[in-house]
């Protein structure tokens, strides 16, 4: 069977898989037969859906605008519609035999709308204005359903599109897809829980499923045709799944070894999901699958040794996932992932599987501020960027790292800025020092920076952006004196939108100009993109295997 790499998402009617890339959509049927390409080069997917069993939706956004596609699968035929920049959509939904994009739009008050899209007529109708705490999640028989905290308002709409108050559901549900309510349960003091499913007919009469625990859920997909319910999520930073059998109320866990693997569709024995690890792009792929007690087991091949840890820090529980131990002891190599709010997961990475290859151990930290492990960890380095999850990095450093050896620290964005204010702070713990895509000078980021990444910097950072001590405290670019005795690796990414070049060139001349041992690489025509790293794996390799200057001032 031929695997077909995917990009971002999979949505799936009858027995018809559309695979989704960023710049085209391929339609095929259910047997990888009849293959079909609709070039689409319009920018990052961001809302799709099938409305009918021949008609696809989907919503592409760029910097300036939205468009959306409405797709004709068996005629090929596109129309295309534009859309106003800002509004997310949620849903597109038919009333009355017309077809209406419900979509929200968030203002800068922190207020938002949600609004009916009439597409035949293009006129604008509004839903309702000026909430702060709900968010939609569902739509069905004229009934809006709104999510707040712990509990959900049903609305019905009215022949005029405006909304009456029908009843309030005290459950604190996550999604309601074809009338099944799938909702969160038994919430615990490590931030997880378990999910639970009913009728939306009947509530209140819950299906509870007791393992995994979840911090985060990530898909939820039901398989009508053969009442199956897949639900995928994080537990503890590691992607796990679980697939129920409504018409029994039976459930199982998926489980594989090494790499991840997200269900999407059953068939006989076989289930077709996405498959990725640290040596492997994610491609969708059959796999075989196999039923003992309540798990089902997908095999994945893999020859690296990862381990999930964690260790105390002033009573918090910190995570990272070893990979190598044991024969890499000599050679360290830490890989701090960005976001903030991101973790490491075995996902494709050129650069692991290159350090592997030369006998690293790495060591993947999930700082505090990290998602997969709860809204609090999350929360954790909110208004303390560069503070406590610094802290937790270099504690693993002087944990892990108990005598003399090589130690070399990497990130890429939000990590490259971790890992430079840790060579800054710390300059005499780490012989090399890599920097990709990142920031050093947080005043400067944020007054360069567009609308978006500025709302976002206001909303981690609040009033520290007018704290005159904290930025400078908390901003590699002002510890020269550090920085000039740290074997440097700057890469930047030419037409990077969320950090500017600039960050890494101002830093890179100011280096230089003190004789430090600096090195820049500006990757053209290249922005701030999943799977960059593939673009610069080869120079860190070079980088970290040239010997050591013999300036260094140890």
């Amino acid at each position: 069977m031929k695997n077909f790499p995917i990009d971002m998402v999979i949505q799936e009617v009858s027995k018809k898989i559309a695979v989704i890339y960023k710049e085209k959509i391929k339609f095929k049927s259910f047997n990888f037969e009849d293959l079909y390409e609709i070039q689409l080069n319009f920018g990052q997917i961001n809302f799709c859906k099938w409305i009918s069993e021949s008609l696809f939706v989907i919503c592409f956004k760029n910097n300036k605008e939205n468009k959306l596609y409405l797709i004709d699968i068996l005629n090929l035929k596109i129309e295309d519609i534009l859309l106003f920049p800002n509004i997310i959509p949620k849903d597109m939904v038919s009333i009355n035999e017309k077809y209406f994009l419900i979509f929200e739009l968030r203002k800068q008050d922190a207020q938002r709308g949600y609004y009916l899209y009439d597409l035949s007529q293009k006129e604008i109708l509004n839903i309702v204005d000026n909430i702060e705490n709900s968010e939609f999640l569902y739509y069905g028989n004229k009934e809006l359903i709104f999510r707040e905290e712990k509990k959900s308002i049903i609305y019905k709409l009215g022949r005029d599109f405006d909304l009456r108050f029908e009843k309030q559901i005290n459950l604190d549900v996550l999604c309601i897809i074809k009338g099944l309510v799938i909702s969160k349960l038994n919430c615990y003091t490590d931030q997880s829980f378990n999910v639970g499913y009913s009728l939306l007919s009947d509530y209140y009469n819950i299906h509870h499923i007791n393992n995994p625990k979840f911090h985060e859920i990530t898909s939820i997909r039901f398989i009508e045709e053969i009442n199956i319910l897949l639900i995928t999520g994080v537990s503890f930073g590691e992607i796990k799944s679980i697939c129920i059998n409504i018409s029994n109320n039976s459930w199982k866990e998926f489980e594989y070894i090494e790499g991840q693997f997200v269900p999407y569709f059953l068939e006989g024995e076989k289930v077709l999901g996405i498959y990725s690890s640290i040596t492997k792009y994610p491609t969708l792929e059959w796999k075989n699958y196999y039923v003992s007690g309540n798990k089902i087991s997908v095999r994945a091949n893999s020859n690296l040794k990862i381990k999930k840890k964690k260790f105390k820090m002033n009573g918090i529980d910190i995570y990272y996932s070893d990979i190598n131990e044991g024969y890499g002891d000599n050679k360290i190599f830490f890989y701090v992932h960005g976001g903030p709010h991101n973790n490491f997961q075995q996902s494709h990475s050129k650069l692991i599987m290159r350090l592997s290859e030369l006998g690293y151990r790495v060591i993947c930290i999930d700082y505090p501020g990290s998602t997969g492990y709860g809204d609090k960890y999350r929360g954790l380095n909110r208004f303390d960027w560069g503070g406590i999850d610094l802290q937790a990095l270099i504690e693993l450093r002087k944990a892990v790292v108990n005598k003399l050896t090589e130690v070399v620290i990497y990130g890429s964005s939000y990590g490259g800025y971790l890992s430079l204010l840790a060579a800054a702070k710390y300059p005499n713990l780490f012989n090399k020092v890599i920097a990709a895509a990142s920031f050093n000078n947080i005043e400067h980021f944020y007054f360069e920076s567009n609308p978006q990444v500025k709302r976002f910097l206001e909303y981690e950072l609040g009033e520290k952006l007018k704290d005159k001590h904290f930025l400078y405290d908390r901003s590699p670019y002002n510890y020269l004196n550090s920085l000039i005795k740290t074997d440097l690796l700057l890469i930047h990414g030419e037409e990077d939108e969320i950090c500017n070049v600039s960050q890494s060139q101002n830093l890179f001349k100011k280096v230089q100009e003190n004789l430090g041992n600096i090195n820049l690489l500006v990757k053209n025509n290249l922005k701030h993109e999943e799977f960059s790293e593939d673009y610069w794996a080869e120079d860190i390799i070079e980088f970290i295997s040239v010997e050591e200057s013999s300036h260094r001032d140890k």
